[in-house]
């Protein structure tokens, strides 16, 4: 299967599909995505236009957007250009950057801005509008779909209406937030999770919703068989389980006000179950030695049960990498009865590999789809059990 990756100039609507090298990343778990092409000078007529084109029409904080098959997969500014020059191989033309969250990562949101009471759309329009960017809010499903290069969200979008009911909590951004910071924290506190995806015209989406567990699986990757006699789809699997930044447990402390001059001080404690359950880290263990206390104290959790919900939030963070698959595969999508699939994050894949004595279903959190003239088009995933992500919403005190 061979893919047509297609990179676009939203200014002047320049189409450029010739290249030596591209990268695209996407994450539902990191925001900021970054990709990069590249394109080496020849004597060749059509690659000398495109060549030229681009180097006459190249500029900073123009605007992409990057396609495989048609499909759009980001959208972006360009942020960096490098033109090499060497004798022995010749011109590249190199161009990176991020997708639109990028600028949000980096600079801060407005003090000034007034948030509570307002709905979330009205809230991420009103922080993300001083970067020049325009949001819409989308559910992950919604947004899985344009990616994948399916039509089909028309149930996705029928859920996107109630995500904006909720009133927002959060007075305004402190001085030094930066947009994505605040944005997040609001989406976080009604149990949402924030991160963003191009719609089917291109524009900026602020996903802000629950992983889709509940949907069946669309992709399959297999290992199967003895050394030497493997049936797989899959080029090379690491399945990796860490405890280095996860907590055995977690004590918050809260202060609830008693009276004029006095408060009370509570503590709540959780100890973090997941950790002795072997079949949720792998078939591996955890001796009884293992000690990572966290002691949080917190100025909003005023009750025991605000407490008792931030001390999950903390401990649901840290396990969410608890354990993950990383998988690279050939291509850039599977082909379904139901035609050909792009590769997609916050989407479900069945996955059976006898290695690693895993049969389970899991959701595809990252990805990474790279070409190169002389390597083909290789894809490499990352995916966690299901139900590995829990978001806890902070209920109001």
């Amino acid at each position: 299967m061979q893919h047509q990756v297609s990179l676009y100039l939203g200014t002047s609507g320049l189409h450029l599909d010739v290249w030596d090298g591209y990268e695209i990343n996407l994450s539902m778990l990191s925001p900021g995505s970054p990709w990069a092409f590249s394109l080496w000078r020849t004597g060749d007529l059509r690659r000398e236009a495109q060549w030229n084109r681009l180097r006459e029409e190249l500029a900073f904080g123009e605007r992409v957007f990057v396609a495989v098959d048609g499909a759009t997969q980001l959208n972006g500014y360009i942020e960096d250009i490098e033109h090499v020059v060497d004798p022995d191989q010749g011109e590249v033309l190199a161009i990176s950057g991020r997708d639109l969250s990028g600028p949000a990562l980096k600079w801060h949101a407005d003090p000034r801005l007034k948030l509570k009471g307002l709905t979330l759309l009205d809230a991420l329009a009103r922080l993300f509008a001083p970067l020049g960017i325009t949001v819409r809010v989308s559910d992950g499903a919604a947004a899985s779909m344009v990616q994948v290069g399916s039509a089909r969200g028309t149930r996705a979008h029928a859920r996107t209406t109630r995500r904006r009911g909720p009133r927002v909590d959060h007075s305004h951004p402190r001085p030094g937030e930066t947009v994505w910071q605040v944005a997040e924290a609001i989406c976080r506190r009604m149990g949402l999770l924030l991160w963003c995806a191009p719609d089917s015209e291109g524009n900026l989406v602020v996903v802000a919703d629950v992983p889709d567990y509940r949907a069946e699986p669309l992709y399959t990757f297999h290992r199967r068989g003895p050394v030497g006699r493997t049936e797989t789809n899959i080029l090379r699997s690491q399945h990796k389980v860490q405890v280095r930044d996860v907590p055995t447990e977690v004590t918050v402390y809260s202060e609830a006000p008693r009276g004029d001059t006095q408060s009370g001080r509570g503590e709540t404690t959780i100890v973090n179950g997941t950790l002795l359950n072997a079949e949720r880290l792998g078939g591996w263990r955890v001796t009884e030695l293992l000690a990572q206390p966290q002691h949080i104290l917190s100025q909003r959790a005023r009750t025991k049960a605000a407490a008792q919900r931030m001390a999950e939030r903390v401990l649901a963070d840290a396990n969410a990498r608890l354990r993950t698959l990383t998988i690279t595969v050939q291509g850039h999508g599977q082909v379904r009865p139901a035609g050909q699939v792009l590769y997609a994050v916050n989407t479900m894949a069945a996955v059976e590999c006898d290695r690693y004595g895993l049969s389970e279903r899991m959701l595809l959190t990252e990805l990474s789809m790279r070409g190169r003239a002389n390597e083909g088009q290789t894809t490499a995933i990352t995916l966690t059990p299901q139900d590995a992500i829990q978001l806890t919403p902070e209920e109001d005190a």
